[in-house]
C-alpha cells in the first residue's frame, strides 16, 4: 500500500528492461572475482550480518563495525575491504573511482544493495555512535542551504510528491 512502491506506467514498463539489471550482474562478478594485489574476492568482507552474507545488510547500514571502531555505510566499509582483503591502494580506479556506471563501485554497491530489495529499512541504534551518526543526518535533513534554500524535508515529508515519473519518498 506504500505510496512509493505504487509506480507511475512509464516506470513500470521500463523495470523490466533496466539497465541497473547488467549492472547487478557486472558487480556479482567483481564480487566473486579474485582481484588485486592479494589476489582475493570480497566473499570474506563482513557488511555487519558476517563474512560474505549480503541478504540484508545494506538496509542494516549505516551500522558501528568493531575493526575499524567506526560507524560505516556500504561505500566506506567496501572500500575498506578492497584494501584490507584485496589490498588494493587509495589510488588504485577500482577504489578511487566512485561515480559512474562503468566504475567498480557502482557496480558492487548495485549489486550489494540489490540483495537487501524489498526489506524496511533498519540500521542498528544499539552503539553510541551509530545514534550520533543518526542524530547529524536528521539535522542535515531540515536543514535549509543552497541557492534556493531547501533542505531534503521539502520534498521528502508528504506523502504522494513526485518528481516526473518516480513518487518520491516520505522519509
Amino acid at each position: 500500500g506504500s505510496a512509493y512502491l505504487g509506480q507511475s506506467q512509464q516506470n513500470l514498463m521500463m523495470m523490466a528492461d533496466s539497465p541497473a539489471l547488467w549492472t547487478i550482474e557486472e558487480g556479482d562478478e567483481l564480487f566473486h572475482q579474485a582481484r588485486g594485489p592479494k589476489h582475493k574476492s570480497l566473499e570474506s568482507c563482513d557488511f555487519g550480518k558476517g563474512p560474505g552474507v549480503l541478504e540484508g545488510a545494506y538496509v542494516e547500514l549505516p551500522r558501528y563495525f568493531a575493526d575499524t571502531g567506526k560507524v560505516m555505510d556500504l561505500e566506506n566499509r567496501l572500500v575498506y575491504c578492497m584494501k584490507t582483503i584485496q589490498g588494493f591502494s587509495d589510488d588504485d580506479p577500482a577504489v578511487s573511482k566512485r561515480h559512474g556506471s562503468d566504475s567498480d563501485q557502482m557496480k558492487l554497491q548495485t549489486y550489494i544493495a540489490a540483495q537487501s530489495n524489498g526489506m524496511p529499512w533498519s540500521p542498528p541504534m544499539k552503539h553510541p555512535l551509530e545514534r550520533a551518526m543518526r542524530d547529524a543526518g536528521k539535522v542535515l535533513f531540515y536543514r535549509r542551504a543552497g541557492a534556493y534554500d531547501m533542505s531534503c524535508a521539502t520534498c521528502h515529508t508528504q506523502t504522494g510528491k513526485r518528481i516526473r515519473a518516480s513518487v518520491l519518498p516520505n522519509r
